[in-house]
């Protein structure tokens, strides 16, 4: 029920924070059936809403069961998860290729993840702009969040307990603890008071 690679095996097709996935193959009748049959039960059982995550994901697969369009493999992965939820549930396609179309998602997703940088605050503010004419014309934006709190921007005496602002960090990196009044000494350009109030 897998993508494979070159080698015809099934191949990894995504890696998030140190995690590895394998995608399923949305070409073959099983695996839609399997998918409309998960999310049917999931519908059913009261879920109204659905992120559907690393979608482009499954591009990375080079065979696929049946040789379709690279153009259509969005409306082959997500399909059957729409016709199965249909008028019970929405969906939220997070990395959905807008070939896809506008009428399997109610919601896209249109910047990158969320992280307590400016870095990355400043190109998700691009991202948004340049898909900002879709949002309530196609689908619903979904521009994820903007983290405002850190060191600077805070006195959230938790804020160092909780670690927010450690989203994407490998588990062995030998940073210190977030402490409120002292910035990130990283190179990550944590957000700070001046930037947030931009």
């Amino acid at each position: 029920m897998l993508a494979r690679g070159e080698s015809d095996k099934p191949c990894i097709c995504f890696d998030c924070m140190r995690r590895y996935g394998f995608s399923l193959d949305p070409t073959r009748d099983d695996v839609k059936k399997w998918l409309y049959d998960l999310f049917d039960r999931y519908a059913g059982m009261g879920y109204g809403y659905f992120k559907l995550d690393f979608l482009r994901a499954t591009l990375k697969a080079k065979r696929f069961y049946r040789n379709v369009p690279r153009a259509t493999m969005m409306r082959e992965i997500v399909g059957p998860i729409a016709e199965a939820v249909k008028g019970r549930a929405e969906l939220l396609g997070c990395n959905y290729t807008y070939d896809g179309g506008n009428d399997l998602v109610q919601m896209a997703r249109a910047g990158g993840d969320i992280h307590a940088t400016w870095r990355e605050t400043k190109r998700n503010v691009v991202a948004l702009a340049s898909r900002f004419w879709a949002g309530n014309r196609l689908w619903i934006l979904d521009p994820d969040f903007a983290v405002c709190r850190g060191p600077e921007t805070s006195k959230d005496p938790d804020l160092g307990r909780l670690r927010c602002l450690y989203v994407a960090v490998d588990p062995d990196d030998p940073r210190q603890e977030i402490v409120p009044g002292r910035s990130f000494d990283d190179g990550l350009d944590s957000i700070l008071a001046h930037e947030a109030q931009v």
